[in-house]
């Protein structure tokens, strides 16, 4: 690993004396972040939307098909039938209640890995900033600051891909970083340990220890490899979330639970309501079965739906302070 570090993974600041370099393409990771929601709290209208995913639409169109069909056989084809859908809702209020809290403890769950993501990836961008600012007196020279550097965002954009089992790709990556030192780092089990690995060797190799940067050759390791070591735990971290979904038996419970009562909601409101009972269960159906989909989208934080973390735009900000670093 040192032997191929020897020459810095850094070009020069600039591209042919006038345009700035970049570690990523500004172009592609703007149309990225675009497909993730954003809104103003302050607006009603930003956050009153109604949207049918695939997911929601299949059960939910077979459950209005299933009142509506009921509610021509008892009504229209055969009124003799109406006992059998005027029963007592009682039953169906105790259910919805227990319903209810199973439904807040799935969205809370669902929350709180969506929520340790957002701190996992704040944990590895702050450390990368506080690396790219404080470890530059410390390094013997500016090519073995901007390796370590280089690494380091080479390491948040492994990391991205990493975490959504996707190669990472060459249109995404700027001037400053090489596609063979990111292919040369993808060959590992686990990419983003593999540059922690990298950045060690730079920090380990390139630390000040002539005179009386002697002195302090100890604190500043310490230093980065502590922050290093920081980072390397938020991989653990996110692999967790990536690798842990939420138990089986728990979901299978809670949707055959909520498609039971839901189906058997019509035996209670077609003969009190009649033809008032389709557009009912259509509601109500599509507000229980909207709370599963949203859980579901955002227990898994790392990938690119809309409500997920927009990881792009924390590695432009992680880009923007490196390159700060290297320019001062």
């Amino acid at each position: 690993m040192a032997k191929c570090l020897q020459a810095p993974l850094l070009q020069d600041i600039t591209v042919n004396g006038v345009q700035p370099a970049r570690f990523l393409s500004e172009a592609h990771y703007r149309q990225e972040l675009a497909k993730y929601r954003r809104y103003d709290p302050s607006n009603w209208w930003d956050t009153l939307h109604l949207h049918a995913s695939s997911f929601l639409l299949k059960p939910w169109l077979m459950l209005i098909s299933f009142t509506i069909f009921l509610t021509k056989l008892c009504k229209d084809w055969n009124p003799e039938l109406l006992p059998m859908v005027s029963l007592n809702p009682m039953v169906h209020t105790v259910m919805g209640s227990a319903l209810s809290f199973i439904i807040v403890f799935r969205t809370n769950a669902a929350y709180s890995r969506w929520w340790e993501g957002r701190l996992l990836w704040g944990q590895v961008s702050n450390n990368i900033r506080s690396i790219a600012c404080r470890a530059k007196p410390m390094m013997k020279s500016k090519a073995d600051f901007e390796t370590l550097i280089s690494q380091l965002v080479s390491f948040a954009v492994i990391l991205k891909n990493f975490v959504r089992n996707e190669p990472t790709r060459v249109e995404e990556l700027g001037q400053l970083l090489q596609p063979h030192s990111l292919a040369r780092y993808s060959k590992s089990a686990n990419p983003p340990l593999e540059v922690m690995a990298a950045c060690s060797v730079t920090v380990r190799e390139g630390i000040k220890t002539d005179g009386r940067d002697a002195y302090m050759a100890n604190a500043s390791f310490q230093t980065l490899t502590s922050a290093l070591d920081v980072m390397a735990q938020a991989v653990g971290g996110m692999e967790r979330i990536k690798n842990t979904p939420t138990p089986y038996g728990y979901i299978a419970t809670l949707r055959t639970f909520i498609l039971l009562w839901l189906s058997t909601m019509p035996f209670t409101l077609i003969g009190p309501f009649g033809w008032v009972a389709p557009a009912a269960i259509a509601l109500l159906s599509f507000l229980f079965l909207n709370l599963e989909t949203m859980a579901m989208e955002i227990e898994q934080p790392f990938g690119d739906d809309r409500d997920d973390l927009p990881i792009e735009a924390y590695l432009l900000n992680i880009e923007s302070a490196c390159l700060d670093a290297i320019k001062q």
